[in-house]
């Protein structure tokens, strides 16, 4: 790491400090924040960028919000689904064009505290290559669904705000998960009226679609955090810092996930419904 780059940190954090006492909210000082952040990526010239022989997600390439549906039963999916084992449903989804499509799909939970303590558990997806070939999910074996934890006061702004913290790092590292708003239409298929609910979510790319865009490759083993790379690791903890969270760590790959990329260890981070940012009442 270019030895600037540490100087001007240190500066950023003793200025951070000393006018944290004066700024008069909250709000002031995550803006700052966000401004001395977007600073650090002055010193991201050597980041390699994704390879242009990887074809274009179709599901990321645009921000407009999916409509999508699904039914399945909640109960069973909480207890009946897990690393290795899915259950087999249908997803519809709406094309720009109003016009809706039917893909088929295996889901299971993932995660573990939101699993225990959320009505909407989040969600792992994963769909065969014959079904989603020439679809808008074609570019994704596998998927990230995460669903706003329940249909509390505030439940919709913790999730909006969530996938704004996404949006903030691709902002500040070039290397980032890939996201999309959905309105999820979810109907309860075991509850005994059929309960259906209108909620807000997101899709998150896999990790090994983010490793193929840079090819790299995913690292499965414990990396010490002075092994990774010095500028991506700073990216990463300053961001942290920013939006309020402790709720990680790259050694333990606790909401990180670290790939090999141009003989550099990278952390992603991800889940970050424990931010202070987000501030969500079950936190």
């Amino acid at each position: 790491m270019h030895c600037s780059a540490i100087l001007n940190l240190l500066l950023l954090h003793n200025l951070i400090l000393s006018n944290f006492k004066t700024m008069k909210n909250y709000s002031s000082v995550f803006l700052f924040l966000i401004l001395s952040m977007l600073s650090l990526t002055a010193y991201a010239q050597d980041e390699k960028k994704p390879d242009p022989d990887q074809k274009e997600s179709p599901l990321f390439s645009s921000e407009e919000t999916i409509p999508v549906k699904l039914d399945f039963s909640i109960k069973e999916v909480k207890k009946q689904t897990n690393d290795s084992t899915y259950i087999e449903t249908i997803m519809g989804y709406a094309s720009p064009d109003g016009s809706w499509s039917d893909i088929e799909t295996k889901l299971r939970v993932r995660g573990y505290f939101r699993l225990s303590r959320c009505t909407f558990p989040p969600i792992k997806l994963k769909i065969k290559k014959a079904d989603r070939k020439n679809t808008l999910f074609e570019g994704d074996k596998e998927l990230k669904l995460v669903l706003q934890c329940s249909t509390k006061k505030g439940a919709e702004d913790y999730i909006i705000k969530e996938y704004m913290a996404y949006k903030l790092y691709e902002l500040i590292s070039n290397y980032h998960y890939k996201t999309r708003l959905v309105d999820v239409s979810l109907t309860d298929s075991k509850d005994s009226k059929g309960k259906s609910y209108e909620i807000n979510g997101f899709f998150i790319e896999d990790i090994e679609k983010v490793a193929k865009r840079f090819d790299g490759e995913v690292v499965k083993r414990s990396i010490h955090p002075m092994a990774q790379d010095p500028l991506e690791s700073v990216h990463n903890a300053f961001f942290q810092y920013m939006i309020g969270n402790t709720d990680f760590s790259t050694y333990a790959q606790h909401n990180e996930k670290l790939i090999y990329v141009n003989k550099k260890i990278i952390p992603l981070p991800y889940d970050f419904d424990m931010s202070g940012l987000v501030n969500a009442s079950y936190a």
